[in-house]
């Protein structure tokens, strides 16, 4: 089994971000500061969205029926309704509950 190198490695992920795969998330706002996070790209994700459907516990977002990754969530007990925050932003209330929205400080699902 081939192992890649650290440069055939870090080749490998610059591609990924040059196709939309990943996103590179600075940690500082200088352009030239090393470091930060990678997150999944919009390309990875329509691409594989059939597949995180069926094989994860991914919430659906009642407005689109596409898998969430960053969610609004209702807040009201029992209703368990999440959306992608650009699917409510105009409303900001719960489709099925019609309550008010939390849309500030959406955070990611862990």
């Amino acid at each position: 089994k081939k192992k890649l190198s650290p440069i055939e490695a870090s080749n490998c992920v610059k591609q990924f971000v040059q196709l939309g795969y990943l996103v590179h998330v600075k940690k500082h706002s200088r352009l030239t500061s090393k470091g930060g996070t990678y997150i999944l790209g919009a390309r990875l994700l329509l691409e594989l969205e059939s597949w995180l459907k069926s094989n994860l516990d991914a919430d659906i977002c009642r407005v689109c029926s596409r898998p969430v990754v960053v969610s609004v969530e209702c807040l009201t007990k029992n209703c368990n309704c999440c959306f992608h925050k650009y699917c409510v932003e105009k409303k900001g209330k719960c489709l099925d509950c019609k309550q008010p929205l939390k849309m500030e400080g959406v955070a990611s699902k862990r």
